[in-house]
């Protein structure tokens, strides 16, 4: 299981609770843009109308792409797997995707792309379209009668808005220019205020659309240091979101793709969708719902070596019937139960973790905290002696804990007096003394010169 690693910058050690749930949505779109992180979008005065949209919906702060790569890291998103590693392939694949769950739940989808050169062409780059960036192209299901679901973006998806035909399921790709892949910023910015404020106004998307602006990737300088796709600014709009909303939970494509399942209502997600974490914090509160998540483990947000998860589901109108958690956007425990108890070890560093619990009816609650998880410490645990009163030959017994750096060396000390000294990691001896009060002093340290010691006051008679 792969955790990601220590976050870029210090995050505000918060802990919230979240009451809500994907709503459904009977027009989810997704726009896909290509090759630029977070901080080359937000706050560009070449974007004046991305930023613009901003406080009209909500952005996702701590938003990674899976990996890096057009094509592979596009697959994620309809796909949840990589499925090719090869951006000029022109095989098709036999995998579970999106498009497979639409037509088996009989729902209706189309794929609009800028520059294609006719409805249904499945074929290789043409002018400003590539194949690569139109993932849904490369299933086996969509080969066929199915293929008349791939329409130009010109004229086809303002007609439809204007029509209220768009279908419950657009997945909407500009062209090379208008991407931002080989275009400039503020082309991309152009194509977004040509296209979607149309849609924002339109009366079928007002009443329950949801709308996602995704880049694909990262710009891969600098190298994202979590071995993702590097982190991109992911726009969430729609008559449900809450308004200039900002979410600190780290999201990834998988987490995109299971919000679109969800609100879709389809009776499944592919890959890796099954299990990312929805974006349910975009979306106003339930407020019929009294599911609540009860996190008793960690208790604190820093947390020394082993993190111990402890949490319950309070049921609301309806029984608890799970719970999962989440380290750094990956599923780490699930529970069947309405408990979830796990033992983890994780490697330093600062990580979003969020708790779920959900219930009969599919409802949702979270609990999201970002804890900073620290090595063990150096320490001493002291064996012998147990009672502060000694009959006879004092026995003294410990071993020194690794921290960071292996234990090298241990010494006793009885009133400030060098009983025994080792070159180990273990430390035994009997002392005779005199009776009287004593304090027992045991150090350990350990390959940088680190040390740590605990003391112990015996009274010997």
């Amino acid at each position: 299981m792969r955790l990601r690693q220590l976050l870029a910058t210090a995050v505000l050690l918060t802990s919230t609770l979240a009451m809500a749930q994907i709503p459904r949505s009977k027009h989810v779109v997704v726009v896909t843009l290509e090759n630029h992180s977070y901080e080359q979008a937000v706050g560009n005065p070449s974007m004046p109308y991305f930023n613009s949209l901003i406080p009209k919906g909500g952005i996702a702060d701590q938003y990674y792409a899976t990996m890096h790569n057009s094509l592979s890291t596009l697959m994620w998103l309809v796909a949840g797997q990589t499925v090719t590693t090869n951006d000029n392939t022109m095989q098709v694949f036999d995998v579970d995707s999106i498009v497979r769950h639409m037509q088996k739940d009989g729902r209706t989808w189309k794929s609009y792309q800028s520059q294609l050169p006719y409805v249904g062409y499945m074929g290789f780059n043409v002018n400003e379209y590539v194949k690569r960036h139109n993932p849904l192209s490369y299933f086996t299901d969509v080969q066929g009668a199915l293929s008349a679901n791939f329409v130009p973006t010109v004229p086809h998806f303002q007609n439809d808005i204007a029509k209220g035909a768009l279908p419950e399921y657009s997945y909407v790709t500009p062209d090379l220019k208008e991407d931002a892949h080989d275009g400039t910023l503020a082309e991309a910015d152009a194509w977004l205020a040509a296209n979607i404020p149309q849609l924002l106004a339109s009366p079928k998307f007002k009443e329950d659309g949801i709308l996602f602006i995704v880049w694909d990737e990262g710009s891969v300088n600098p190298v994202d240091s979590r071995g993702t796709g590097g982190r991109i600014a992911t726009l969430v709009l729609g008559p449900k979101v809450k308004k200039g909303f900002h979410s600190e939970v780290q999201y990834n494509h998988q987490s995109l793709l299971r919000s679109t399942c969800l609100a879709l209502a389809l009776t499944g997600c592919p890959g890796g969708g099954a299990d990312g974490v929805p974006m349910i914090d975009f979306f106003n509160a339930n407020k019929s719902g009294m599911l609540q998540v009860n996190l008793t483990s960690p208790a604190l947000n820093n947390v020394d070596g082993m993190l111990h998860l402890r949490a319950t589901g309070t049921s609301g109108p309806y029984v608890a019937t799970g719970m999962a958690a989440y380290l750094g956007g990956e599923l780490v425990a699930k529970s069947s139960t309405p408990s979830l108890s796990a033992d983890l070890n994780v490697a330093p560093g600062t990580y979003s973790l969020t708790v779920r619990g959900w219930d009969a009816s599919g409802a949702t609650s979270d609990v999201v905290r970002t804890i900073t998880v620290a090595g063990p410490k150096l320490a001493v645990n002291l064996l012998f002696p147990t009672t502060t009163n000694v009959s006879g030959a004092l026995h003294i017994l410990a071993a020194g804990q690794s921290g960071e750096y292996a234990t090298t060396g241990m010494a006793a000390y009885i009133s400030n007096k060098l009983v025994m000294k080792t070159t180990t990691p273990s430390l035994e001896t009997y002392v005779n003394e005199a009776p009287g009060g004593y304090n027992v002093t045991v150090k350990v340290w350990d390959t940088k010169g680190n040390s740590a010691s605990t003391q112990y006051a015996v009274t010997i008679h």
